[in-house]
């Protein structure tokens, strides 16, 4: 199996092309994106628009759940602070980065069933299991609409969800300085490595 790719884009790359990029994304993504009020969202919102034009091939389809699909590649998007990512994989797979520092007031109690939360001493590691939960769910596609949130695992490692088996890795904080989560169905027997690229924009030629 392929490893999975996951590309780093800065708001900073899209802010220094961002009349190039209005001009390349799809209509609808490019009104996705002026639609948002602060500068920041729409930063993000066009990032992830050109992950979308660049690499997924075929027509944008959308899932039961509301997840983007594609009929030749599996992939995810999540942004967050300064950062978007885009993972792709030769099987189901979803990613979730959460860039604030602390934990949201209450997420210990909404998203964490009582012994889970038993486990999350520090707020780094509440927001970790977050962001693994959020990958699984995105993984799976389904999001949060088949399962209570408290009952998604938040582990790392092989898990096993809704009859599936997923591997579910939390990243190194130092590449990203931000809490990275992503997970994959495993199909194989063997783990697939993870190839994280900074990205830097490059918009091909129409012509």
């Amino acid at each position: 199996m392929e490893p999975l790719i996951l590309r780093v884009l800065k708001t900073s790359e899209v802010e220094s092309k961002e009349e190039e990029l209005l001009s390349y994304v799809s209509s609808e993504r490019k009104e996705k994106a002026l639609s948002y009020a602060f500068r920041k969202d729409r930063l993000l919102s066009l990032g992830a628009a050109y992950f979308l034009r660049r690499y997924v091939p075929g027509p944008l389809l959308t899932g039961p759940y509301g997840k983007l699909l594609s009929p030749c590649l599996h992939f995810s998007l999540s942004h967050s602070g300064d950062t978007i990512l885009f993972l792709a994989s030769s099987s189901p797979c979803g990613v979730d980065i959460e860039a604030r520092e602390k934990p949201m007031e209450g997420l210990r109690g909404y998203a964490f069933s009582a012994l889970e939360a038993s486990r999350l001493r520090k707020g780094s590691e509440i927001l970790d299991a977050w962001t693994r939960k959020e990958a699984l769910a995105k993984a799976e596609g389904s999001g949060f609409a088949l399962t209570p949130i408290k009952e998604i695992p938040s582990e790392e490692g092989e898990v096993l969800y809704l009859s599936k088996t997923y591997v579910v890795k939390t990243l190194p904080s130092r590449f990203f300085k931000a809490h990275v989560s992503l997970a994959y169905e495993k199909i194989g027997a063997e783990e697939l490595l993870v190839n994280r690229i900074e990205e830097r924009i490059e918009i091909p030629s129409l012509s």
